[in-house]
């Protein structure tokens, strides 16, 4: 099995991923994150920082290749990941 199979779906990502690859040791149920594409990763980063600055569970944007991303939890416990393809992005 790949480690991720991936699906663009209308502004989102609807991915399939290794238990082995992305999340060894992690409990069964409650593993489901949103990905949410984004047109500027750096403005809904100052966005989250504004509205739950506690709640970011990256070191401001990731890139990693082609696929940068940032990774909080809202006010409800919930892990969301805020994404972008192709741009190189600036702390």
């Amino acid at each position: 099995m790949p480690a991720l199979v991936g699906f663009d779906i209308r502004e989102g990502l609807f991915a399939v991923v290794s238990r082995e690859t992305y999340a060894q040791g992690v409990p069964a149920g409650g593993s489901v994150r949103p990905y949410i594409r984004v047109s500027n990763l750096e403005d809904a980063l100052r966005r989250v920082q504004a509205l739950v600055p506690d709640g970011l569970e990256t070191q401001g944007i990731v890139q990693e290749g082609a696929f940068s991303f940032v990774r909080f939890r809202d006010t409800e416990d919930n892990v969301i990941e805020l994404f972008s393809l192709g741009a190189k992005h600036h702390e």
